[in-house]
């Protein structure tokens, strides 16, 4: 078993066909809300329709009685922020090459007009142990197709990274992701969140107050650049929100990687290397009161939240 999450858990197989390693998502179908099966049919759907280096291939897919089964690439490069830790130096440079490889996923996703609706760091995975960026964006158990501006209505999403008008429970598109790519990057060149509260409740408000702060002892010496990327992404109005595409072309990505290899994130690469811990019983609670209210306000199978 290499993962286990809410709808399913994540092991590790061989394919007979191509006798290959592999990682293979089992969703018990016994464990889906109802009308819940179209959703994993979408899932396989949206996957077999994308091919790109930095994006999870999808090998192949079964269905049985009992369960689904959704074989994918095996990623063997352990967990990102663990690998960020263990590194001698941690840069700039690292975490803009990071920053490009996810933005030119969301790129290519967006324009085939796809949005992720669950951008995190746990979905973004290490290819081997033997490179420290080759990152694939995985798991579109939440994706969905957005053929026309606005068109999306459910509630999905991971708390820390959810955008706020996912949480105002406005009509959405693939401009959602950026808000929480905007929170990862903050993330890669912080080693913190932009968004933080002792509750679900103090959380939300925060973030859709769009207030945050690039606390001195975080960012004093990350570069004015870097900082102008975020505050692009971390806007409210997903409509003035920096695009994907317009992010891979902002004047951080252009920066002299000399210049950018020479500014260090030491403290950084130390928080990152703790922040599962510090994050693992925080989310937990906050889940807790997030599904809660799910189920409280009864909005049905396509609002659905995720732990971590």
């Amino acid at each position: 078993q290499l993962k286990s999450g809410s709808f399913a858990t994540v092991c590790r197989g061989t394919h007979r066909a191509s006798g290959k390693k592999v990682a293979i998502k089992c969703v018990l179908r016994k464990d889906l809300p109802p009308n819940d099966d179209a959703a994993i049919y979408d899932e396989v759907s949206i996957m077999s329709s994308l091919s790109h280096p930095h994006i999870v291939p999808l090998i192949d897919f079964f269905e049985e009685k009992d369960c689904y089964f959704l074989v994918m690439e095996l990623m063997s490069g352990g967990d990102l922020f663990d690998r960020i830790g263990k590194k001698k130096t941690y840069s700039e440079e690292d975490a803009r090459e990071l920053s490009i490889k996810m933005l030119k996923a969301m790129a290519y996703c967006h324009a085939h007009k796809i949005a992720h609706c669950d951008m995190k760091p746990k979905n973004l995975l290490l290819m081997s142990e033997d490179n420290d960026s080759y990152i694939k964006l995985a798991d579109f158990g939440f994706a969905a197709r957005c053929n026309t501006h606005k068109c999306l209505t459910k509630q999905c999403g991971t708390p820390f990274f959810v955008s706020p008008e996912i949480l105002m429970r406005q009509p959405y598109d693939q401009q959602s992701d950026l808000w929480s790519v905007g929170c990862i990057i903050f993330l890669l060149l912080s080693g913190n969140l932009p968004f933080m509260g002792r509750s679900q409740k103090e959380l939300f408000r925060k973030i859709v107050s769009g207030k945050y702060e690039f606390k001195e002892e975080d960012w004093c010496d990350v570069s004015p650049d870097a900082r102008d990327l975020v505050q692009k992404l971390l806007v409210l109005d997903p409509d003035e929100r920096i695009t994907s595409s317009q992010a891979l072309r902002h004047k951080w990505m252009r920066a002299s990687s000399d210049r950018l290899s020479r500014i260090t994130l030491q403290g950084t690469s130390q928080r990152l290397k703790t922040f599962n811990a510090r994050m693992k019983l925080r989310s937990a609670m906050i889940a807790v009161d997030w599904v809660s209210q799910l189920k409280r306000a009864s909005w049905g199978s396509k609002n659905r939240v995720r732990e971590d």
